[in-house]
């Protein structure tokens, strides 16, 4: 998976989150930041940081060590990967 890839599926997830936790304001939702794409839409810079972090936390316990076929499967699972 490449960082571009990487990037695009951490949104994925964020703007899922962001539509389950602020589903009235969803669709009117005009997000200004670094995380937000063109200054607009969801997901909202909070939702976005806070899949991030999750999504780094996960993959940091496997960090500086190259895994096994099935560690590696299972990481793959819990990050949501194919």
């Amino acid at each position: 998976m490449t960082l571009e890839q990487q990037r695009d599926h951490i949104r994925q997830l964020a703007r899922s989150k962001c539509q389950r936790k602020h589903p009235d304001l969803f669709d009117k939702m005009i997000c200004v930041g670094p995380g937000s794409e063109k200054g607009f839409g969801p997901p909202c810079d909070e939702c976005l940081a806070e899949t991030e972090r999750k999504y780094k936390a996960k993959r940091a316990e496997a960090h500086g060590r190259e895994l096994s076929p099935k560690e590696a499967t299972e990481v793959r699972k819990r990050l949501g990967l194919k």
